[in-house]
């Protein structure tokens, strides 16, 4: 395969997405793990419910608690005693545990705001999940520090914020571990069947895909066993990144990747490696 970098005539890329993809293969490039294309059959999985209310990419799919501490720095401990003290009377965090007086936190990285079912919210979290409010670490953050600069009117404005900045670490450290679910398995990844049928850009794809390069050698796998990608079915891929992008296969390069890639990103790159 050849690297392109051109742009294709009339094109406009969304740059900042493709740049950041491409920042982050050449940052992974230097230490990304072996792991093979292979595409298990998809079914409906036991998350399907909700997934119209998560955003893709909002934040990285850790689900490791060793990734999850490295990468939030908090005491998991302390943040229990803090959660205790300022949100258990409204919040609660378990998988089977019930909405209280505010949401069921299972599940909040990456979910937008104001979108669950059966929960009261006031129209000031709609409409600010319907404008794009996401939670992950900056939203989150920016939230305890001052809800009304990220919600207005939010019902948590009437609340002291957290502005102490270990004592927010290790809330949201210990929020992390205890919410976070497992990633599916493989075969529970759905594919929508109208995003199969969509056709990706080639020339987009060949634009993202020079710097799978770094990682991936055209015809043949690496001395390391990266696999080499050209050439793979189109659906197999398609579903492979998908896997990755929440976190159902291993390879945290490949997951930190692909949790950067909307539909359209994944389709172009799909239809490039096919094609070549």
């Amino acid at each position: 395969m050849t690297s392109v970098l051109t742009r294709p005539p009339g094109r406009l890329f969304p740059v900042s997405r493709a740049v950041g993809f491409a920042a982050t293969l050449a940052t992974l490039a230097t230490f990304a793990t072996v792991t093979a294309f292979t595409a298990p059959a998809l079914s409906q999985g036991s998350d399907a419910p909700q997934a119209s209310g998560l955003a893709v990419g909002a934040d990285l799919p850790m689900s490791h608690p060793d990734d999850i501490l490295a990468s939030c720095g908090g005491d998991p401990e302390a943040g229990r005693v803090h959660f205790e003290a300022l949100c258990a009377a409204c919040h609660t965090l378990g998988a089977d545990e019930t909405h209280a007086a505010g949401p069921n936190l299972h599940g909040l990285y990456g979910r937008v705001a104001g979108s669950l079912d059966g929960v009261a919210y006031t129209p000031f979290l709609r409409t600010a999940g319907q404008s794009g409010l996401v939670w992950g670490r900056e939203s989150l953050r920016a939230f305890l520090i001052d809800p009304e600069a990220v919600v207005p009117g939010s019902a948590h404005g009437d609340l002291p914020p957290v502005t102490e900045e270990r004592l927010r670490t290790d809330l949201m450290t210990y929020v992390r571990l205890t919410t976070t679910p497992p990633p599916p398995a493989p075969e529970d990844v759905v594919v929508p069947e109208d995003v199969l049928a969509m056709e990706g850009d080639v020339a987009y794809g060949a634009y993202l895909a020079s710097e799978c390069a770094a990682c991936h050698l055209p015809g043949r796998d690496s001395a390391s066993g990266v696999p080499a990608i050209d050439g793979l079915g189109r659906d197999e891929m398609i579903r492979a990144l998908f896997q990755y992008r929440v976190g159902a296969r291993p390879n945290q390069a490949m997951v930190t990747v692909a949790a950067r890639l909307g539909d359209e990103e994944i389709l172009a790159l799909a239809a490039y490696f096919a094609a070549d």
